[in-house]
């Protein structure tokens, strides 16, 4: 909600404005355990109800939407409390657990309820990403080769992001992993270490991941290099930098093609994901697959961080 103050955000900036401003919505309730952050829910929905227990506010509320924008830690309890009181959609916000073998555990849970469960790797609802997979798929910058990634402030608050989006925009997982603890650019949520790493996927490309230092400045892009272009992904996804090659003074190099920027919000997305996938029987775009097939990777990145760097493979045996 505090992201409301932020006037380079697109609108809507937060959960509660995407809600409110839904037409098939109706915001009836906040909570967190924080109550003067729920009271100030009010001056953006003056009539909102407001709770300091999750647990209250579900029972007594019995929503159809739940969204929950809490601490990793508490995911799996909120999203176990909201299929107890029905509610028919979940939106969560990433990383879906604290790691794969509880995320595993969670999506049984779900399953058994039958309710839409949508994970707010929210590139997977934004236009820009879509244009950008059909692209690669068309084979525009030719057989991919490398991909390049820069991140800041914890390996899973937002290197997961760039996981996600690259097996989102190539269709590939990860299969092995090698990471090592950056000591230098160490700046990161509690628990959430960064970590530099090489990652191989099944097409045999490598991914490289250098993170940064968060009180330096906030930095999330990458580039896919293919045989015949590359597209540079920037300013936290907003941006796209298609280039070419092209041959100067004998030299294969590269010329811009196209850039394209767009000005939208990332967090409708996930609601409307989730009324679609609710009124059309869909399955979500971003759920407990691709954030479970997300969790292994960076768990498998910690192992080996830990084991200095050691190539791990990466198992996907859930």
């Amino acid at each position: 909600m505090e992201y409301e103050a932020d006037n380079d955000r697109f609108l809507p900036r937060s959960h509660i404005e995407a809600a409110y401003q839904n037409q098939k919505v109706k915001l009836v309730a906040v909570s967190d355990v924080n109550v003067s952050k729920a009271e100030g829910a009010r001056q953006y929905v003056p009539d909102v109800r407001v709770y300091s227990d999750a647990k209250e506010c579900l029972t007594y509320e019995k929503p159809d939407i739940v969204i929950i924008a809490a601490s990793t830690h508490a995911h799996k309890n909120l999203v176990e409390l909201s299929c107890d009181t029905g509610a028919k959609m979940i939106i969560c916000e990433k990383p879906l657990c604290k790691n794969a073998p509880e995320a595993v555990e969670l999506a049984k849970k779900v399953r058994d309820a039958g309710t839409i469960f949508v994970l707010n790797y929210q590139r997977r609802f934004f236009p820009l990403f879509h244009s950008i997979r059909h692209g690669i798929s068309q084979g525009r910058i030719g057989r991919i080769q490398q991909v390049s990634c820069c991140y800041s402030n914890g390996l899973y608050n937002n290197a997961g992001h760039l996981i996600d989006a690259i097996m989102f925009l190539l269709g590939e997982r990860v299969i092995y992993v090698s990471g090592t603890f950056n000591k230098l650019n160490c700046v990161n949520p509690e628990d959430d270490r960064n970590i530099d790493g090489i990652l191989e996927l099944e097409s045999g490309a490598r991914v490289t991941f250098q993170s940064f230092d968060q009180r330096s400045y906030g930095i999330h892009e990458f580039t896919i290099y293919g045989t015949t272009g590359l597209v540079a992904i920037k300013e936290h996804g907003y941006l796209a930098e298609w280039k070419k090659v092209k041959i100067s003074a004998g030299i294969p190099t590269f010329e811009i093609d196209e850039v394209i920027r767009k000005e939208e919000s990332f967090v409708k997305g996930a609601l409307d994901e989730a009324i679609k996938c609710y009124e059309q029987v869909l399955e979500p775009l971003s759920g407990f697959k691709n954030g479970i097939d997300v969790l292994v990777a960076l768990d498998s990145l910690v192992q080996s961080a830990i084991n200095n760097g050691i190539l791990i493979p990466v198992l996907y045996n859930f």
